[in-house]
C-alpha cells in the first residue's frame, strides 16, 4: 500500500499488513550428485547461497483493501521492500529523532547497508535505512520518528514471484503472493565436532505423532527378455536408510542454529556422522568394557551386517561414544556371543551402557527445505535425510 524511495535500492513497494500465520519460506540449493554404478557418489555444489522464498496470506479489512489492490496491481513487477514478519522483535517506545536503536542484532536478519521496518500498525510505520550493525545496536542513515508500540522488522528486496491471488467476499478480501529475495543472508557457518573428517551431530529429531517412519532401499536392476529366466543384479555396496528429521524450533535463538545447520549442509552438498537414536544392538558384556564391545549373537549381526563398522554407544549419563569396528568375530567359547573390537577403548561400566546405535554417514535427500513459521517464535520443518555409508 506504499511506494518508498530508498537511498539504497532506489524506488520499492512495499505492503504494510501482517502476514498471517503460519507463514512458509523455503530455501532452495543446488546441487550434481553423481551416482556410481556401486552407488558410491560424488557431490557437486552449483550454489553458494540457497534460494529464498515467502509464501504469505495477507488479510485485507475494508480500509485497507483499496489501497492493498492499487499496489498489488500497478506494482507487480516492480521490485519489493520484504517484511520478514516472523522476524518481527518488540523495542517498545522509539523516540523521535534517534539515529541508533538498541535490537538483538545476533538472531535476526538485520545488515548493514539494508533496510527495516519499524510498525506499530498499518497506518503508522517506517522505513528505515540500516548505516553499520553492532552488537544490539543499529545505526541509521536517517532518524526514528516517534513509536510507542514498536516492532523492529528486517526488510529484504525481492520480487513477487507468479501472482497475486485474491480472494473477496466484497467487504473484505485476502491475499495470497509468493516473494522470492534478491539478497538472501548468507550465515556463517557453525563447524561442529568431527569424526573421521566429517561433522558430527548427536541431536535427534522429533517424532512425528509418537513414532517414526523411514524406508530402507537399494538399487535392483531386472534383466527380462520376456523369453526365459529373469535376473536380478544389485550393485550397491551398502543399502540405503531413508528417514524424516523432523525439527522443532522455540525462540529466535533456536531458529537461528538450525539455519546454520542448514547452511552447513549446502542441501544435499555436505554430509554429516549421525547415529540412528536406536538401540539397533544388544550388549552382553559384563564389568568394565574396554575396546571389546559384546553383543549377543541372535541379532545376525555377522549374518547380515559385518560391513556396518561404525557404532555410537549413549551412556547412562547421555553421552554418545563414537567409535569404529576393526573386527567382528564370535567370541571364544560362546555362540551366542559376538565380539566388537573396537578402534579405542570405551572404559565405561557395562551397566552404563544405555543404547548402542548404528552409526550412519547421512547427508540431506533433498536440496529443498521448508520452515513453517507457526506463530511466537515457532518453527517446525520436516527434511528427509538418507544413509549413504554404514
Amino acid at each position: 500500500m506504499a511506494k518508498i524511495v530508498t537511498n539504497l535500492f532506489g524506488e520499492l513497494a512495499l505492503l504494510p499488513i501482517p502476514a498471517r500465520a503460519p507463514l512458509q519460506e523455503i530455501l532452495e540449493w543446488r546441487t550434481d550428485v553423481m551416482t556410481s554404478f556401486n552407488g558410491t557418489e560424488k557431490r557437486l555444489r552449483l550454489r553458494n547461497h540457497p534460494r529464498q522464498t515467502f509464501l504469505y496470506r495477507y488479510p485485507e479489512t475494508a480500509d485497507i483493501k483499496p489501497a492493498a489492490f492499487i499496489t498489488q496491481y500497478g506494482a507487480l513487477g516492480s521490485k519489493w521492500a520484504i517484511p520478514l514478519w516472523a522476524e518481527a522483535q518488540y523495542i517498545g517506545v522509539v523516540l523521535a529523532n534517534l539515529q541508533t536503536i538498541s535490537c538483538d542484532t545476533t538472531n535476526y536478519d538485520l545488515r548493514a547497508q539494508s533496510l527495516a521496518l519499524l510498525y506499530q500498525n498499518a497506518t503508522k510505520w517506517q522505513v528505515i535505512e540500516i548505516n553499520t550493525v553492532a552488537p544490539g545496536e543499529l545505526t541509521l542513515v536517517g532518524y526514528t520518528n516517534a513509536f510507542q508500540n514498536a516492532y523492529l522488522i528486517p526488510l529484504r528486496v525481492g520480487r513477487v514471484e507468479g501472482s497475486f491471488k485474491r480472494t473477496s467476499n466484497g467487504y473484505e478480501a485476502e491475499t495470497q503472493v509468493r516473494f522470492e529475495v534478491e539478497d538472501p543472508q548468507a550465515l556463517t557457518e557453525d563447524v561442529p565436532t568431527q569424526f573421521l573428517g566429517f561433522d558430527l551431530y548427536l541431536t535427534p529429531g522429533l517424532f512425528m505423532n509418537e513414532a517414526l517412519s523411514h524406508e530402507i532401499s537399494t538399487r535392483v536392476d531386472k534383466v527380462d527378455y520376456a523369453l526365459g529366466k529373469v535376473a536380478h543384479r544389485t550393485p550397491w555396496r551398502h543399502n540405503r536408510d531413508i528417514r524424516p528429521k523432523h525439527v522443532l524450533c522455540k525462540g529466535a535463538a533456536e531458529i537461528r542454529s538450525y539455519r546454520r545447520w542448514l547452511m552447513r549442509r549446502a542441501g544435499r552438498f555436505r554430509p554429516y556422522w549421525e547415529p540412528t537414536f536406536e538401540n539397533d544392538l544388544r550388549h552382553k558384556a559384563s564389568g568394565t568394557v574396554t575396546n571389546v564391545l559384546s553383543i549377543h549373537a541372535a541379532d545376525g549381526f555377522l549374518d547380515w551386517l559385518p560391513f556396518r563398522n561404525h557404532v555410537a554407544v549413549l551412556t547412562a549419563e547421555g553421552v554418545w561414544l563414537c567409535r569404529t569396528i576393526i573386527d567382528a568375530a564370535p567370541k571364544p567359547g560362546d555362540i551366542s556371543t559376538v565380539e566388537l573390537t573396537l578402534d579405542s577403548a570405551l572404559n565405561i561400566a557395562a551397566t552404563n551402557i544405555r543404547a548402542i546405535s548404528f552409526l550412519g554417514l547421512r547427508r540431506l535427500d533433498t536440496d529443498l527445505v521448508e520452515l513453517n513459521w507457526r506463530g511466537n517464535s515457532v518453527v517446525t520443518s520436516t527434511v528427509n535425510t538418507v544413509e549413504i555409508q554404514p
